[in-house]
């Protein structure tokens, strides 16, 4: 499925270039059909960019869930491993 929507994504950059082709201004016919076989195709971008936002924002905490920190700002590498301010 996520390949499927990959070839999906890349097909409606392949339109959205093609409609700022200059050779197409003189064919209103072929703007109309690109126009619209990429209108059909948006919605289910956005969705699926929105979708790798997420996956993305998962993985993310994830990976700092776990991990182990440095000290914080404003505090020697001493003083943090001491556990005393400053």
């Amino acid at each position: 499925m996520f390949q499927e929507m990959k070839n999906i994504e890349e097909k409606f950059r392949e339109l959205t270039q093609s409609l700022s082709d200059p050779a197409l201004a003189s064919d209103p016919q072929k703007i109309r059909k690109i126009s619209k076989q990429r209108a059909e195709l948006e919605p289910v971008v956005i969705k699926f960019e929105a979708y790798k936002r997420i996956l993305k924002g998962i993985k993310e905490s994830e990976g700092t869930r776990g991990e182990k920190r440095g000290p914080p700002r404003g505090t020697s590498d001493f003083a943090f491993a001491q556990g005393s301010p400053r």
